[in-house]
């Protein structure tokens, strides 16, 4: 009897994300109508059990299994019984890659943003749940599904980002319940003409200031922010207070289709079937125009996915997550969507759930990434790697294409100094002029290879470490902005939020406090229509032309 096969983990392998997704086949149940996976799994350490079901199509399945820390032991059945059951055991280690309450470390954090004078709740049907307390569950469950489609999806299922968990149930992310310390609800939804002039921009300024100039930020934080209490007009299909936006510190989403998410894990699948019509007297439906329950969910917790894929440093591209692939985020974790007869597997296609090979390059080098998600016990996954490690790329190849020390141009110095290809260039006083006496400066440089852009920073004192360039983006993109940091910072994608008048303030509240206590500079290069590459060099307070 052919036994249940599972292609993308293996048995025995220790996990540093708690949600699995295990892909796999009952050889024997291909034609069968409605046959159905059952699904346990047992706590080693506490006993404790959860069953769940998933249906199987063409023998195909994915399920998704919240595991407990510690050995989980899981065991796969067939209704039919065609097929040998499958015993797996996975170990949740909460301590690989997440941090466990204020913990230190590298991490994304949950917010729920409410208004001074609101309560917090999210817009839903009639006597269908939508207090805060729901909002976290499913605000949760979100980033659970991000974290595991990252797993898998940005290389061989070896890298995803760390979450911040709840200390006393270390499977599940914390969120906190953030009050805007300044706005009330209709003011919040009334900023910069109802958030038409500028996208929305000046409420995320406010809720990024909030939040990176709080006693709790660190450098290593980045949020994903869920703001409460959306306007809608049914009439018009509008909402006011609801915007998306990435980059820096914080991706922002709106609670606009929060009523489609799940509230567990045992419910992703339900509702990513749900095609339930949105009643549009209610409700606002921001699918694409599909209409649909299980549409709402997967755009906005895609849409939510692509906010924080520009928090790691990505472009938009021409397919995946950064394009309108977030969409079909849906099908990462269903075999099937409703209306549609195709059978979605990872050797074959999930569409636009994907990172284009571009955004890989760029997320493997974000901070968020740099600690391996899964140990297995026979070396690596048995499911194929979708793209290759990045290769470096050979400094010899490499040029200075923009250089700021303090709020000083040092490009020509820079080039000087380096030779032609030695980039190990000293931040001192030394190699540059004393522009800012009396206060420590920022280094930062601009590399360019035949077709990509890179950025390394350092601090006065410093050497930079052209090992440790992050990728900024392709030679070859209509992005007018290339670079712009802020102290030691590369917020570029903030600052192409920003670039809507030919002009950027450069301040703590658009930017955050990058550097306390310390006079920052700035440096943006850009191209100009013309293809020719300018750079702007300040300080903080002042405002940058292009």
């Amino acid at each position: 009897m052919p036994q249940i096969i599972v292609h993308n983990h293996e048995s025995g392998s220790s996990l540093g994300y708690s949600l699995i997704r295990l892909f796999g086949q009952c050889p024997s149940s291909k034609g069968d109508v409605g046959e159905v996976l059952f699904v346990s799994c047992v706590s080693a350490m506490t006993g404790k059990r959860t069953q769940y079901q998933f249906p199987i199509y063409e023998t195909f399945f994915k399920a998704l299994v919240l595991l407990e820390e510690g050995e989980n032991n899981i065991h796969l059945s067939s209704q039919s019984g065609k097929d040998s059951d499958l015993h797996f055991k996975v170990n949740y280690d909460p301590n690989m890659i997440n941090v466990a309450g204020s913990g230190s470390g590298s991490k994304v954090k949950g917010i729920w943003f409410v208004c001074k004078d609101h309560d917090g709740s999210f817009r839903n049907m009639p006597h269908e749940k939508n207090d805060s307390s729901e909002a976290i569950k499913r605000m949760q469950v979100a980033l659970l599904m991000m974290q595991t489609f990252c797993a898998e999806k940005v290389q061989d299922g070896r890298r995803t980002f760390p979450l911040e968990v709840d200390p006393h149930h270390k499977n599940m992310p914390l969120i906190d319940v953030v009050y805007s310390e300044k706005y009330t609800r209709e003011e919040f939804a009334s900023l910069s003409n109802d958030w038409m002039n500028d996208g929305g921009n000046a409420a995320y300024s406010h809720i990024h200031n909030q939040l990176v100039n709080s006693s709790k930020h660190t450098p290593q934080t980045v949020y994903y922010c869920i703001t409460s209490g959306h306007y809608y007009d049914p009439v018009l299909n509008k909402t006011k207070l609801g915007a998306a936006l990435g980059g820096g510190y914080l991706a922002m989403w709106a609670d606009v289709n929060m009523y489609s998410y799940p509230n567990s894990v045992d419910k992703i699948q339900a509702s990513f079937m749900n095609d339930t019509s949105v009643d549009k007297s209610h409700l606002r439906d921001d699918s694409a125009g599909r209409g649909t329950y299980y549409a709402n969910c997967a755009t906005g917790i895609g849409a939510s996915m692509h906010e924080l894929g520009h928090c790691f440093g990505c472009d938009h591209t021409s397919t995946g997550i950064m394009a309108r692939g977030f969409d079909n985020f849906n099908l990462f974790f269903c075999v099937k969507e409703p209306g549609n007869s195709q059978v979605f597997c990872p050797s074959t296609t999930e569409k636009g759930a994907m990172w284009h090979d571009d955004s890989i390059k760029i997320i493997l080098n974000h901070h968020l990434y740099q600690k391996e998600c899964v140990v297995n016990v026979n070396g690596p996954p048995q499911s194929k790697p979708t793209t290759q490690p990045v290769a470096p790329v050979d400094s010899s190849n490499l040029s200075i294409l923009a250089a700021a020390y303090g709020p000083v141009d040092v490009t020509e110095d820079s080039k000087d100094l380096s030779g032609g290809n030695n980039f190990n260039i000293g931040a001192n006083n030394h190699n540059f002029e004393d522009s800012l006496p009396g206060w420590p400066k920022s280094f930062s440089m601009v590399l360019k290879s035949e077709s990509d852009y890179y950025l390394v920073t350092c601090q006065e004192g410093q050497h930079v470490n052209v090992s440790s360039k992050k990728h900024l983006g392709y030679v070859h993109s209509p992005e007018k902005i290339i670079c712009f940091t802020y102290g030691t910072q590369d917020l570029t994608q903030r600052a192409r939020q920003l670039a809507n008048t030919g002009s950027i303030h450069v301040t703590n509240s658009n930017f955050g406090d990058t550097w306390p206590n310390v006079l920052k500079s700035f440096m943006l290069v850009y191209k100009t229509e013309g293809g020719d590459i300018q750079t702007v060099t300040g300080l903080e307070n002042e405002t940058a032309y292009f």
